[in-house]
């Protein structure tokens, strides 16, 4: 695979320049929505009911930090955009985007290093990851530095962007998959066995229509191979995923087309023929107990608002 970051950064450019005309034209009536909707997608946007555009901002693993919220709450106030709230995948959903300001709001989140590509389409879709990794007392292992290292390596992969429809992948740190990875279409559980870190893998989950857990493709895969894994998973539905049927074109339908024995042997080809580069095979272990030392109170009085009651009721 390749990786030229320079080259996409440039290419991400074009996209989001290829956005502001379209939009533009839109606005004039140049274009219709469907035409919008064909540049926005992938970045993310998604036209509402109104004359207004929903931003979905990809949170990795769900990992946000203050500062990350800080800065969202910025580019809100500059963009007039009036609310947002938390996705079910781990992302935050900005709502209420003007048309005037869709540009404006992707050129600000990207300079303070907020992504929004792939945050809708027929994309690789944000990996998820349990929200207790890190911090529960019954976790297998900190999963978080995995499922950073295939967003590190993915993100700048074109092919990842260029599918019949969307692909997830997901992780959990707890020994009971309390984050549904078996329901991904590739999703890793945690393991160790004779001291060493891996997961369970399996491939070929959804829900829906057809959903089910998926087949099991590694019983132990070293922990350092999941990035190959992804790569590999990203390959095969690149080549074989179904681009004419739009309802038989999730992956888990070619594990339905081949048969498990055939999926696992087409799946195996792809992984042993996935090469990552060195430099994204850095796997850094996160010290949560700094992090939870250097945490900071404050002495601020709660709003005593509506939302805010009801926020903290629900």
């Amino acid at each position: 695979m390749t990786t030229d970051k320079a080259a996409l950064k440039a290419q991400l450019d074009a996209q989001y320049k290829e956005l502001q005309d379209i939009t533009k034209q839109y606005q004039n009536g140049e274009a219709k929505a469907t035409d919008v909707k064909h540049s926005s997608a992938l970045l993310g946007i998604y036209k509402e009911r109104n004359e207004t555009f929903m931003l979905r901002v990809r949170r990795n693993g769900g990992n946000c930090s203050v500062q990350d919220i800080r800065s969202i709450a910025d580019v809100m106030d500059l963009t007039g955009i009036d609310h947002g709230h938390l996705s079910t995948r781990q992302n935050i959903q900005l709502h209420g985007v003007p048309l005037d300001n869709i540009y404006l709001g992707l050129s600000e989140l990207y300079k303070r290093d907020i992504h929004t590509r792939g945050g809708g389409g027929n994309t690789f879709r944000c990996v998820s990851n349990s929200t207790l990794t890190g911090v529960s007392t019954t976790e297998v292992f900190d999963t978080e530095p995995y499922v950073n290292a295939i967003w590190n390596c993915v993100y700048f992969y074109e092919k990842a962007y260029q599918f019949g429809r969307k692909f997830k992948l997901g992780f959990t740190s707890e020994p009971n998959d309390d984050s549904d990875a078996g329901i991904q279409d590739i999703g890793f559980v945690p393991q160790i066995v004779d001291g060493k870190k891996g997961f369970k893998v399996y491939a070929g989950g959804g829900m829906g229509r057809g959903g089910a857990t998926g087949i099991t493709l590694f019983n132990f895969l070293p922990a350092e191979k999941c990035i190959q894994v992804a790569i590999a998973g990203i390959d095969m539905f690149h080549e074989h995923g179904d681009r004419k049927v739009r309802a038989k074109a999730r992956f888990r339908f070619i594990l339905e087309r081949l048969g498990e024995e055939q999926f696992k042997e087409l799946f195996m080809e792809f992984y042993n023929n996935a090469e990552v580069a060195e430099e994204y095979l850095k796997f850094e272990e996160i010290d949560h107990a700094v992090n939870v030392a250097n945490l900071k109170t404050f002495d601020v009085e709660a709003p005593q608002t509506e939302e805010y009651k009801n926020w903290l009721t629900r």
